[in-house]
């Protein structure tokens, strides 16, 4: 595996965080899609989980060999995000379990929460992409292409537009396609010693600014 820039034993977990976000984001496509019921978030708890369990020593070890951006992607997109739907599971599990049903205030703040919390998800993401671009073009477009599907995301929640939150299911699927993509890519690339999957040119150099 690939080491750190300082030296250090840690390898690079990049591989492992993009391949559990890809895994995560996947198994929630037909909820994402409004092709499940919203119970079925009881059913990816133990996806979620494990998941999370994985992107927290992931970005761990990322910060602990420098690796800010990718610490900063996993910490929100993996940790925070995913993670949520985790606690809604067990949220959610415990209504069902004991009989209760969400009234339809509930279900408005929630979507108002949700709608905030989307907004800001993809407004730090258009900073992330931004600094992805020094690392790969491909690296960049997707983080925007994830930003842009939160924030339609958000705009969903807030004025009632489901089609926008389809739309913006879909950009997302692509994204945990990317990142599937991606994590093979960087285990092949590294073990190979050499380009077999291409991750893209970067986008950015420090010379241009």
């Amino acid at each position: 595996m690939s080491r750190s820039n300082d030296g250090s034993k840690w390898a690079d977990p990049g591989a492992i965080g993009n391949l559990t976000n890809g895994l995560l984001i996947l198994v929630q496509a037909f909820l994402m899609l409004g092709l499940a019921v919203p119970l079925t978030t009881i059913f990816l708890i133990p996806w979620i989980f494990m998941g999370t369990v994985v992107l927290v020593i992931v970005v761990v070890i990322q910060l602990k060999i420098g690796d800010l951006v990718g610490a900063t992607a996993n910490s929100i997109l993996g940790i925070i995000v995913l993670g949520h739907f985790l606690v809604r599971g067990m949220i959610d599990l415990m209504f069902f379990l004991n009989g209760f049903v969400y009234s339809t205030e509930m279900i408005s703040g929630s979507n108002h929460i949700e709608g905030i919390g989307f907004i800001c998800t993809g407004i730090i993401l258009l900073f992330v992409g931004y600094l992805g671009g020094f690392k790969s073009k491909l690296m960049a477009f997707f983080i925007w292409l994830a930003a842009v599907g939160f924030i339609l995301s958000s705009i969903s929640c807030f004025a009632s537009m489901p089609y926008l939150g389809i739309i913006g299911s879909c950009l997302l699927l692509l994204v945990a396609l990317w990142l599937i993509y991606s994590g093979i890519a960087i285990l092949l690339n590294d073990m190979m010693q050499k380009q077999v999957l291409p991750l893209g040119k970067p986008l950015f150099t420090p010379n241009d600014f």
